[in-house]
């Protein structure tokens, strides 16, 4: 994925709140996640809905009005990398969110709903559970288990196949 090479944020101070990126999806053990959801909150975490696409606004919205939060939706990859920046962590189950937080040096649990999501998950070396997994004890354990130490090193290895693939398409483009 090309968002791989946008250039990450300036580190600052993070934040106690912890970003999700939910989706609707066939199997998704909402109540569950609600139950995930309130018990961060009650260990004094903010819950900022982020949206990456408009289909998730609704399912979104009635979570952050249920159980509190409060709603992004980043007009551009930069702004939502500079959001992750801030947060101590994400909650995944959108590709484009593990890519971003990744950029942004933020940790995440992946809610893989796809085998890409989770392939992701395991190449940055961040924990991920299959939705039909979820439970708020499962959800709990991995986001205790997520670690940031490793995601710059995972980034430039990416990133490094990305450039190399990106020449490569040029070269076979300027042979034809």
């Amino acid at each position: 994925d090309a968002s791989l090479l946008l250039s990450p944020s300036p580190q600052g101070e993070r934040r106690k709140e912890i970003g999700v990126a939910l989706r609707s999806w066939k199997g998704l053990k909402l109540e569950e996640i609600k139950e995930f959801l309130v018990e961060i909150s009650k260990k004094g975490y903010e819950l900022s809905f982020i949206i990456f696409n408009p289909k998730d606004r609704t399912l979104s919205q009635s979570l952050a009005e249920e159980i509190g939060g409060k709603i992004h939706e980043p007009k551009s990859p930069r702004e939502a990398i500079e959001l992750l920046a801030g947060m101590e962590a994400a909650i995944a189950m959108r590709l484009h969110c593990a890519i971003l937080a990744t950029i942004a040096g933020t940790s995440f649990l992946a809610l893989s709903y796809d085998p890409k999501v989770q392939s992701f998950a395991e190449e940055v070396g961040q924990p991920f559970l299959p939705l039909e997994n979820i439970h708020k004890e499962a959800l709990m354990n991995l986001l205790e288990k997520r670690n940031r130490e490793n995601l710059e090193e995972a980034l430039l290895s990416l990133r490094g196949r990305v450039e190399r693939a990106i020449e490569m398409m040029r070269v076979l483009i300027e042979s034809s």
